[in-house]
Formats: C-alpha cells, sequence, structure tokens
C-alpha cells in the first residue's frame, strides 16, 4: 500500500476526518491503510501523551528483508507551525494481509471517509480487522493464519439498525 502522505501545511484545528482506504500491497494482497485522530500514546513523545495526535495504520514493506510489516505512525503537536514527521513503530511483522471494513450500522463497506456527504462527518459504528500472518511452519513451508475481529467505535454517532448483527 502506498501510505497516504503528510501535509506540510499544519492544520488550523486538533480534529480531523476518519479516512479508511482499500489497498493493495506490492504483492497483491491486501494492505489497508487508516487515519484517525486520538489521544493515543507515542513511544518518542511520552512528555505529549494526552494530547490529541494523527494516527495512521498502513502495511509497508521493510527495508533491507523484503518483509512485511504493520506500522503506526503517530504525529504529535497537530498546531505546530509545520506538520512534524510521524514517529514510526511497528506493530507486527510477518505481515500476509491487512483488510479493514467499516460498519454504517446497515452494511459493510471496504472504504470510510468522514469527509464526504454520504458519512455526514461521522464514525462507523465498527470496524472490521483481518490480520493475515505468515509465518515459517516445522515443515519449511509458509503458513498462514487469519485473524478477525470487529471493533464497536461506542463513540460513533451514525445511525444504525439495532436488530442487524455487524458480526454476520
Amino acid at each position: 500500500a502506498t501510505p497516504n502522505t503528510v501535509s506540510t501545511t499544519p492544520p488550523t484545528a486538533v480534529t480531523g476526518p476518519f479516512i479508511g482506504t482499500d489497498g493493495k500491497d506490492g504483492r497483491g494482497r491486501d494492505a489497508d491503510d487508516l487515519i484517525f485522530f486520538s489521544t493515543s500514546d507515542s513511544p518518542l513523545h511520552v512528555d505529549a501523551n494526552g494530547d490529541i495526535k494523527q494516527i495512521e495504520l498502513a502495511v509497508v514493506q521493510a527495508q533491507g528483508n523484503g518483509d512485511y510489516v504493520l506500522v503506526r505512525r503517530v504525529t504529535p503537536n497537530l498546531l505546530a507551525p509545520t506538520t512534524p514527521n510521524p514517529d514510526e513503530e511497528v506493530i507486527c511483522r510477518g505481515v500476509g494481509g491487512f483488510n479493514l471494513r467499516y460498519y454504517n450500522g446497515a452494511a459493510w463497506s471496504d472504504t470510510w471517509d468522514s469527509t464526504q456527504t454520504q458519512f455526514d462527518n461521522t464514525l462507523p459504528v465498527a470496524v472490521e480487522v483481518t490480520l493475515q500472518l505468515d509465518r515459517l511452519g516445522n515443515s519449511g513451508q509458509t503458513q498462514s493464519y487469519r485473524y478477525v475481529r470487529v471493533f464497536p467505535l461506542s463513540c460513533s454517532t451514525a445511525a444504525y439498525d439495532p436488530n442487524v448483527n455487524p458480526n454476520e
């Protein structure tokens, strides 16, 4: 996946859109990208923890060994005169795929852009994360392990049908 570029123009507020992009990596496998804002901790800037930061989750190819890794990029100090470079932290190595789906209360979508009219500046009701890990098995063959989890976003204000189960 091609990670989203960081703007050099500082924002005028410490809030921003929730943007999930459907993507593929150089192997043609799922490698989605998600940008959102949170009070997430940043291991490299512990003195600013609690401040609102821009968070990005993305799959990138590691330099040197060609391994695909899931990274978390945290951009602190959103009101700085120029946007600082994000701190990049490897969350997981050996990523075979990273797919995100977004639940609007009635149906699932592969993308989400809260700035678009149909989303009306809201968060999804839930996010489904599918992480595929490639590991070398005892026989020397690569084995893939797939993990799926649905995360409800209790802060979502999107209307939803309580009779619809997002896990189905």
